[in-house]
């Protein structure tokens, strides 16, 4: 056999296996960076999260006390609309009895959303 044919051999065969060899570096080096970027992006979802956490609890408290202040503005106001019914019981209407016994019905609705809304606002702070 002639010399050639040994160096064809050599080459078809050291070829693909040093091919293998450089792109498995090449593969190991990218899938590298990609665990660099993964971890990378994993820090900034972290950090966002506690933002974002911190950003709905704050709505949250906004929402809250707001959803609070309007059901006891509604509260006072039916105990207005009571009072003023009230006053003069003896002449009132049927329609202002039957809005006297919508307005207590309401109160004592609103009193006990806001007496589990204090209790629940309690819990929450407990947690805290």
């Amino acid at each position: 056999m002639n010399p050639e044919f040994w160096q064809l051999v050599v080459v078809a065969v050291v070829s693909p296996l040093l091919l293998a060899h450089v792109t498995y570096f090449i593969q190991r080096a990218g899938k590298r960076e990609d665990w660099r970027r993964q971890d990378e992006v994993a820090k900034l979802l972290l950090a966002d999260n506690k933002v974002t956490k911190k950003t709905l609890d704050d709505i949250h408290v906004l929402v809250n006390s707001t959803l609070t202040e309007s059901k006891q503005g509604q509260l006072d106001a039916n105990r207005l609309i009571v009072a003023l019914v009230q006053r003069d019981e003896n002449n009132i209407t049927l329609e202002e009895r039957t809005i006297l016994n919508v307005s207590l019905n309401k109160i004592k609705i609103l009193e006990a959303e806001l007496k589990d809304r204090e209790k629940q606002q309690t819990q929450v702070d407990k947690d805290k």
